[in-house]
C-alpha cells in the first residue's frame, strides 16, 4: 500500500504544534505499539490530533488525497488477485475491465473517468462483493468496501477527504515517529513505535524512554483465526508482544491503555467464524460479550505485575465510531496520566 515516509509524516505533524502551547502543563510521554498494520491504530491517533481543534494543512489533506484513490486501486487489485485463491471467477465480460485495472500501477494519485468506471463496473459484480466479503482470508483491509463504495466521490476532480475518511485511510510507518496534542493541563508526546512483526526488532529502543508515563497497545479483535493451524494467529503474536512489552523491566511502571479495536466487525464474524475453534479453552458460543471478555482476560493476565504501581485500562471502539463517542474516551484515557504523575 502506498506510504508517507516516517521523516515527511513526522514533520507534517511538528507544523501542526501551536508553540503558544507549549507552555502548557507538563509533557507526558506515551508509547504506541501495535501488531501488524490493520490494528485501528491510525483512527485514534488521528482523532486524538483533533482533540484540541487542530485541522490538517491543504498540503497534507492533498497527500491524504493521493493516499485514499491509491488505495482504491490496490483494493480492487488485491481482490483481483485473491479470486484464484477463492476459487472464484469472473464473467468473460467483465475480463477487459478487470485487465484494465491489473494494468495499473498500484501507487496512483489520480483516477480518470474511464478508470473509475472500470472500477464501478467491478465492484457492482456479485463476484467481486463475494470476494469482498471474504477479505479476512486474503488480508483484504476491513475499509476497502467503504472506499469501494465511494468510487465517484474519490474519482472526482474536486475531491477533497471528509474527516471519516481520513480516520479509515491507512498509512504504514516504518519507524518511531512522534507527534504532539494537547490535552489541558498537559502536552502529550506521542511516541509511535510503528507496526511490529515477528520477534519486534523496536524493543530495543525501549530503554531510551526512561520516562514513560503509559502505553498505548491495539489489538484487532478479528485476528483471531487462522489459516494454518500449525501457526500462532496475529491474535496470539499480538499476545505475545504485549507480554513482552507489560513484563520489561524499562516499562514496568507504566500504565497500559489496550484499545480493542474493529469490533462491531468482531461482533458479526463470531457466528462465521467461533472463537472456540482456535481457543478450545474458550466455552462460550457466539456471545460477543463473552468473547471480548475472554479476549480482555487473557491480556491482563500476561501482566506479572512486577510494580503494584501499573494500571491497565482497556476499551473496545470500532472504525464507525463517531468522534463525539471517542473524544470522551480518549479524554477520560489521559486523565489518569496526568493524576498519577502531576
Amino acid at each position: 500500500m502506498f506510504e508517507l515516509s516516517a521523516k515527511s509524516r513526522s514533520d507534517r505533524l511538528s507544523k501542526l504544534l501551536k508553540p503558544e502551547r507549549l507552555s502548557f502543563g507538563t509533557e507526558r510521554t506515551l508509547l504506541v505499539f501495535e501488531y501488524g498494520s490493520e490494528s485501528g491504530k491510525t483512527m485514534v491517533l488521528d482523532q486524538m490530533k483533533c482533540m484540541e481543534g487542530n485541522d490538517y494543512s491543504s498540503v497534507e489533506y492533498d497527500e491524504f488525497r493521493k493516499l485514499i484513490v491509491s488505495n482504491v486501486v490496490y483494493f480492487m487489485h488485491t481482490i483481483l488477485d485473491a479470486l484464484p485463491r477463492l476459487e472464484l471467477t469472473i464473467s468473460l465480460h467483465l475480463e477487459p475491465a478487470a485487465s484494465t485495472l491489473v494494468s495499473l500501477p498500484r501507487i496512483k494519485h489520480a483516477i480518470t473517468q474511464d478508470e473509475a468506471n472500470f472500477l464501478n463496473i467491478l465492484w457492482h459484480d456479485p463476484t467481486i462483493k463475494e470476494a469482498a466479503k471474504r477479505g479476512q482470508e486474503f488480508g483484504l483491509d476491513p475499509n476497502a468496501a467503504y472506499f469501494l463504495n465511494s468510487i465517484d466521490r474519490i474519482a472526482g476532480p474536486n475531491y477533497r477527504p471528509t474527516r471519516e475518511d481520513i480516520l479509515r485511510s491507512r498509512v504504514g510507518l516504518t519507524g518511531v515517529i512522534e507527534m504532539s496534542f494537547f490535552s489541558r493541563p498537559s502536552r502529550y508526546r506521542i511516541c509511535d513505535m510503528g507496526p511490529q512483526f515477528g520477534d519486534p526488532v523496536k524493543r530495543k529502543y525501549i530503554h531510551c524512554f526512561s520516562d514513560v508515563q503509559g502505553i498505548m497497545f491495539f489489538v484487532n479483535l478479528c485476528d483471531y483465526d487462522k489459516d494454518n493451524v500449525m501457526e500462532p494467529s496475529r491474535l496470539e503474536k499480538a499476545m505475545s508482544l504485549f507480554e513482552s512489552i507489560c513484563n520489561s523491566f524499562w516499562l514496568r511502571d507504566s500504565d497500559i491503555f489496550v484499545f480493542f479495536t474493529h469490533a462491531n466487525q468482531f461482533n458479526e464474524k463470531l457466528s462465521i467464524s467461533p472463537l472456540g475453534h482456535y481457543f478450545p479453552d474458550f466455552k462460550g458460543r457466539y456471545d460477543p460479550i463473552e468473547a471480548r471478555q475472554y479476549i480482555q482476560a487473557r491480556f491482563e493476565q500476561l501482566d506479572l505485575r512486577y510494580s503494584s504501581r501499573r494500571r491497565i485500562f482497556t476499551h473496545f471502539i470500532s472504525a464507525t465510531d463517531p468522534p463525539d463517542n471517542l473524544n470522551p474516551l480518549l479524554a477520560s484515557y489521559f486523565t489518569p496520566i496526568w493524576m498519577a504523575t502531576r
